[in-house]
């Protein structure tokens, strides 16, 4: 069994920074490593100069690359397979790092996966009043 997220038309950033659809808290993914655009009739995967690579189908890939369903991609040391055909879509993944992927109409799944916490902001328990 695995995880699923949809992926959102148009780009999806797949990494450990915040700006990433699909968040990988994992030591060998960049903060932004890959991009999945989701368009109408196409979804491509792009490498975003990472450190460790974005591979697809066992390649390490150099350029925007066509996906198709069922395409096996791997970020870093994370895999994922792509589901789905244009204009939806999702990954799939089974993983044990934490993985969050939120977004409304495509996938992507890891493939190595037990459970995945989901992603929290904190906030400052601070208050606004003070004595001196």
């Amino acid at each position: 069994m695995g995880r699923e997220a949809a992926l959102i038309d148009g780009e999806n950033i797949v990494g450990r920074g915040p700006e990433s659809v699909l968040w990988l808290e994992d030591d060998t993914v960049s903060r932004a490593h890959a991009r999945i655009r989701i368009a109408l009739e196409s979804a491509t995967l792009e490498d975003l100069s990472s450190k460790n690579g974005t591979f697809l189908r066992g390649r390490r890939i150099e350029a925007c690359e066509p996906l198709q369903d069922g395409d096996e991609i791997r970020v870093g040391d994370v895999p994922l397979r792509f589901r789905g055909q244009p204009p939806s879509g999702k990954l799939e993944w089974k993983r044990t790092s934490p993985v969050r992927l939120d977004t409304p109409t495509t996938t992507a799944v890891p493939s190595s996966m037990d459970s995945i916490p989901p992603r929290t902001t904190q906030t400052s328990s601070r208050g606004t009043g003070g004595g001196l």
